[in-house]
């Protein structure tokens, strides 16, 4: 590169000095050395981890952070502590700031120099219900407490996609949604910056889960379950009595038919069974007639 320098003043009577011009080489080819480079940050050393563009390649990874405090006058320092785990490499910065890190990764043929991706661990979630609506909390994050947070959101209501919404959220501060209480609710979320804080992102939180679509199926079964089932117990005692009336309401006949019930029936045990017979006979009484008298 070329860079012209010269010094300007708002002082009267001062002119700019004569730009100077300073050409700037690179020691080494520019390659590209590592990939998806990102640093978690806490409250305890950052860790930043990287995965190689060729594993065999040694590469070391140098920085400072940037800004006009003292963090940016310290010069590069080398990364402490290597490790290597799950493909990736990684190591530790020896100091704690919520600051943009510049790197530079160096191997014996190429050089290559970028600014970090800074990454959080996503803040726990807390759901209540409130008169219709999901109440959500979160936790303060371990760094930049006083920087306010950009929380994107999408969730399944009854598995039916939400669009994302995105709220800023500063301490405590909590938002909502609408709730139904029928429906299971899967919520994921994650965070940033907004414009005023150096950019810190976190990954895609896991699924929160809140309700239960169970309970009201199973109420909806039983509101359509219950008339069915009582109908058809009123069907089958109904099918039943009138099948039964003979023996549960026997007719009770009258002297009449007894009568002709008795006369219609033939002897099965050769018997013959008289049949009754009205008395014709009549009484004549003669007065002042003794009965014994000859």
């Amino acid at each position: 590169w070329e860079l012209s320098v010269q010094t300007t003043t708002s002082c009267s009577g001062w002119n700019r000095s004569q730009p100077v011009i300073k050409t700037i080489t690179r020691p080494k080819k520019r390659v590209e050395l590592v990939k998806d480079f990102k640093c978690y940050i806490d409250k305890k050393s950052p860790n930043c981890s990287w995965i190689p563009v060729n594993p065999s390649t040694k590469v070391d990874v140098s920085y400072r952070y940037h800004g006009e405090k003292e963090e940016g006058f310290k010069g590069v320092q080398k990364c402490a502590d290597a490790y290597w785990s799950h493909g990736r490499r990684g190591c530790f910065l020896k100091a704690n700031s919520f600051l943009p890190v510049l790197v530079v990764a160096e191997s014996p043929t190429g050089i290559a120099s970028f600014e970090a991706k800074l990454v959080i661990g996503v803040t726990k979630l807390s759901v209540k219900e409130e008169e219709g609506y999901l109440s959500l909390a979160w936790s303060l994050p371990a760094v930049g407490q006083m920087c306010t947070w950009t929380y994107c959101l999408w969730y399944k209501e009854c598995n039916k996609d939400i669009p994302p919404q995105c709220y800023d959220i500063k301490g405590n501060d909590t938002k909502t949604i609408p709730y139904k209480k029928c429906c299971e609710y899967k919520i994921q979320y994650n965070l940033t910056t907004t414009a005023h804080c150096p950019k810190v992102t976190s990954d895609n939180s896991k699924v929160t889960t809140y309700g239960n679509t169970m309970l009201c199926i199973q109420t909806n079964m039983v509101a359509i379950v219950l008339p069915i089932l009582f109908c058809f117990c009123v069907f089958l005692s109904i099918y039943c009595f009138n099948r039964n009336k003979d023996i549960l309401c026997p007719k009770i006949p009258n002297h009449f038919e007894i009568k002709s019930l008795i006369r219609d029936k033939k002897p099965q045990t050769g018997i013959v069974m008289p049949e009754p017979v009205e008395n014709t006979e009549s009484v004549i009484a003669i007065p002042n007639k003794c009965l014994y008298e000859a």
